[in-house]
């Protein structure tokens, strides 16, 4: 499905146009990052880090980390200290 945001100015003049990109919804992973480690990685086929991304959607708590897209992979970084063996749920989108 297509979406995009378009605005135009007073005059009628289209000044913004982000229409012109597609998401396709690649899946949905638990990634854990093991106690004691600030990473965990697991792999999605066929992505790269310049055509998807992933949104960290779990736990429902404030979220101290951040989901990065690599070829053939996703990766979960925790932003402080060390992991206590939590659970991350992942949406991962591809783009063109």
């Amino acid at each position: 499905m297509a979406f995009g945001l378009q605005c135009w100015d007073a005059s009628g003049k289209l000044v913004v146009d982000l229409s012109d990109y597609n998401c396709r919804y690649i899946g949905t992973y638990d990634i854990t990052i093991p106690r004691g480690q600030n990473s965990a990685t697991v792999g999605v086929a066929g992505i790269t880090a310049t055509t998807a991304f992933g949104a960290i959607v779990k736990p429902n708590f404030f979220i101290e980390a951040f989901a990065e897209a690599s070829t053939n992979a996703i990766t979960v970084y925790r932003l402080f200290g060390t992991s206590y063996g939590e659970t991350y749920t992942v949406e991962v989108y591809s783009y063109a």
